[in-house]
């Protein structure tokens, strides 16, 4: 259970399954127990030392919170302005963060045309292996430190550089914001809304022995992101396993 995943469940509360959300809500509660994830940004800034009084998961405080108001729609007892003012912020984020991944395409994608630069057919993992994509993570593990207040040295640098093992969120994330690159900008695709709740759902997923959904676009991104097609699969593979 996520943060991100409570927004996308929510997001119901407006539509025609509006219906469903009350036994989906009752699935939540009952797997979420007493843990829930931290916010991805908070996961990652904590693994990169960023912060020192995070964790991966969230307080019994805010779990409690989240599982009250969660009752409180499932059982239609919740205040009705509490709820029309979380959808409210939840889809304000949602567009904001649809209209950042747009503005950076289109960014790019102008680059490249003003500058005439004819991209090669790559896969995904000779892309991820380019230099110049080497630098874009270097860059990234240099902004996030710096802006936490700590000296990124290249050292420092190289002791978060595509290292699974030590720092699994981190690691994700970083493939995860390189697939998404390469298929905005690389693969020239459009921006789905879904992209942005797609790309927490693998962080999250980070050591999961599998992240079951019938989404092909996420079981496609799934597999750039994991190396492999065998942890991002639909609920008809899951049950030939078990």
């Amino acid at each position: 259970p996520t943060p991100d995943l409570v927004s996308e469940l929510l997001g119901l509360y407006k539509t025609s399954r509006k219906s469903l959300l009350a036994k989906y809500i009752a699935y939540l509660l009952d797997m979420m127990d007493y843990r829930l994830f931290n916010g991805w940004t908070e996961i990652i800034r904590f693994e990169l030392g960023v912060i020192t009084d995070g964790q991966i998961y969230a307080g019994s405080a805010m779990v409690n919170r989240v599982k009250q108001t969660l009752s409180g729609i499932m059982r239609g007892t919740g205040s009705p302005e509490v709820i029309e003012r979380l959808l409210a912020d939840i889809e304000r984020e949602k567009e904001k963060k649809y209209q950042q991944f747009k503005d950076n395409q289109d960014h790019h994608l102008r680059l490249f045309r003003e500058k005439n630069v004819m991209v090669p057919k790559w896969n995904f993992e000779e892309f991820y292996q380019q230099g110049f994509a080497l630098k874009i993570r270097q860059y990234l593990i240099k902004d996030l430190i710096e802006r936490g207040g700590r000296d990124a040295t290249e050292e420092r640098i190289n002791q978060f550089l595509d290292n699974p093992q030590a720092y699994p969120y981190f690691y994700v994330s970083c493939r995860v914001f390189m697939a998404m690159f390469y298929r905005h900008v690389v693969l020239g695709r459009g921006v789905d809304e879904g992209d942005n709740y797609d790309q927490y759902h693998l962080i999250y997923s980070a050591k999961t022995d599998y992240l079951i959904t019938n989404d092909r676009r996420l079981q496609e991104f799934g597999a750039d992101v994991f190396q492999n097609r065998s942890k991002v699969i639909p609920l008809s593979d899951l049950l030939d396993i078990v």
